[in-house]
């Protein structure tokens, strides 16, 4: 690990430490872990405004398993992203609520699940999605 940059969700902000750690590294880094998918696109941007080859190769890992980012999965910018499973949290926590209601006792930590998407397994993934209607 070379270091952690604090960007408070904010992709302006992920933006600009991309472009701090491209200055620092121009001879590029093997990997980049994000917090959310929106400072993952952030920074793909950078290294593609950049034209930074060096970069281009840096695996870059997602979190949130948002629509913009399968699609940037999809077109190989990101390599992988890690999606909190939106849905399940909801169905569970109305779940619980109903069981809260009728009295039953539910769990102090519900765990919605998460997922890897790759691009060996985003088809899955984004019919997944559309099965549900989350995505058009």
């Amino acid at each position: 690990m070379l270091e952690v940059q604090y960007c408070d969700a904010q992709p302006d902000r992920a933006a600009a430490a991309m472009e701090a750690v491209m200055q620092k590294y121009p001879q590029g880094v093997d990997a980049l872990l994000v917090t959310s998918d929106d400072m993952a696109l952030a920074a793909i941007k950078c290294i593609w405004d950049n034209n930074s080859a060096d970069y281009q190769k840096t695996v870059i890992c997602g979190f949130d398993g948002n629509q913009a980012a399968v699609e940037a999965l999809d077109r190989g910018e990101l390599t992988v992203d890690i999606a909190q499973q939106g849905y399940e949290m909801g169905y569970k926590a109305v779940e619980a609520a109903l069981d809260v209601l009728e009295g039953k006792s539910v769990e102090s930590v519900i765990d919605s699940g998460s997922e890897v998407i790759t691009a060996d397994n985003i088809d899955a993934y984004i019919a997944d999605c559309r099965e549900k209607g989350l995505w058009e």
